[in-house]
């Protein structure tokens, strides 16, 4: 994690010191620490609690890209979806509760539970959407699809 998320966008970033480029860096909303947020709507203005080394590898990652970008002057914003799926997502998460739901062998403790699934295509649009209305605020964007449960 540590390699993928942190040391290559610290390498990416190296090159780009010379560059007039703008950048826009794809997170992850689990560095929130969703257990510190049970009963609450996250915001982009919470606090980070990342938990594991997948959540702490981003949020790290995120730190040296504000660093960079407040040396260098980088244009750049930062997406944190939530749960991505789609069609090639080999742990299949959100068809695996849909089916536990559908069989009755869910628990429901509360009906206001939300679930929080972005759809692959979506991001994917979300994305192109910043590139092309040149959206490089310096900002960071939590990009989710929150459905109760039920």
């Amino acid at each position: 994690m540590q390699k993928s998320n942190v040391d290559n966008l610290i390498t990416m970033l190296s090159a780009f010191k010379t560059k007039n480029i703008k950048f826009l860096h794809i997170s992850s909303s689990g560095i929130y620490g969703i257990e510190n947020y049970l009963e609450k709507v996250i915001t982009e203005d919470d606090e980070c609690y990342p938990n594991n080394e997948y959540e702490i590898s981003k949020h790290e990652a995120e730190n040296q890209l504000l660093t960079f970008a407040k040396k260098n002057k980088l244009a750049f914003s930062i997406l944190r979806p939530s749960n991505v799926f789609g069609e090639n997502d080999s742990h299949n998460k959100l068809l695996g509760l849909i089916k536990l739901i559908q069989g009755g062998k869910f628990f429901l403790i509360n009906e206001k539970a939300m679930l929080n699934y972005v759809y692959v295509g979506q991001l994917t649009f979300t994305i192109k959407k910043f590139i092309d209305n040149n959206i490089f605020s310096g900002e960071i964007y939590n990009v989710n699809s929150p459905t109760n449960i039920q």
